[in-house]
């Protein structure tokens, strides 16, 4: 069961402090690291945010997904956990993408907000 739920438990972990503990000041080591992201302050909040928003969201459902699979399907903790792990790989490519058309949306080539609609 263990192997199964790591990659969702990292989403969930990566979610919540990307959302609730994101750096406050655009850098180059931790955060949503774009070139949209980092255009203005106000878009590396905006990215940190929904990415961890849909990470934590993701996470949740990969996990209760986890669950029922290590419950209802024969298949060993092995494959599940290959599963899971790819699963999750997919789903940070589908943030990351997700996220960067809502900056390109919302905002400029300078970053300030061009749809004011959140």
């Amino acid at each position: 069961m263990g192997k199964i739920i790591t990659m969702p438990i990292l989403l969930i972990v990566a979610g919540i402090h990307l959302y609730k503990f994101s750096p406050k000041v655009i850098n180059g080591i931790i955060g949503f690291k774009t070139k949209a992201a980092s255009r203005s302050q106000a878009t590396w909040d905006h990215a940190n945010r929904r990415a961890g928003i849909l990470l934590l969201r993701i996470g949740a459902v990969l996990f209760v997904l986890a669950l029922l699979s290590d419950l209802l399907l024969p298949w060993s903790e092995d494959t599940l956990a290959n599963i899971f792990a790819y699963s999750s790989l997919v789903a940070i490519f589908i943030v990351v993408i997700a996220v960067q058309i809502e900056l390109l949306r919302k905002f400029d080539g300078k970053g300030e907000v061009v749809d004011k609609t959140e």
